[in-house]
């Protein structure tokens, strides 16, 4: 089963990967590389603002490398190479938050079951 450091680890390597790569190809000196891979842990990307809620977020403008903002969102002299949105949207990262997804849902239930049969063996039913 994924975990949120997993889908976050996944989350900075297709941006540093959309930042090398393609259409979104934003690398000249690697300092924005450098900067996003350096500054975006596992730790730091993921929270839980409360139960249930998950967020994972790259910062794409980190310290030393602000001008991330602008290739992320563009001006009005260029246009955006949306290299973090495109990770988030990605078929890859889609698989991996379903399965993560998947994983709570069995959590849940097996928890819902577990309390479900504790409660009706208090009522004195029995499972055969």
């Amino acid at each position: 089963m994924k975990t949120l450091k997993d889908l976050a680890g996944l989350y900075k390597t297709l941006a540093q990967t959309n930042l090398t790569t393609g259409k979104t190809r934003a690398y000249k000196t690697g300092n924005l590389y450098t900067q996003v891979t350096q500054k975006n842990t596992a730790d730091n990307m993921v929270s839980s603002p409360s139960k249930g809620k998950y967020v994972i977020t790259l910062n794409y403008g980190p310290d030393q490398a602000e001008y991330g903002k602008f290739v992320e969102e563009g001006t009005y002299k260029m246009e955006a190479r949306p290299f973090a949105e495109n990770a988030a949207n990605s078929p890859e990262m889609r698989m991996a938050v379903d399965e993560f997804m998947n994983g709570k849902v069995d959590e849940l239930l097996v928890d819902w079951q577990t309390k479900f049969t504790k409660d009706m063996k208090k009522l004195g039913f029995t499972a055969k």
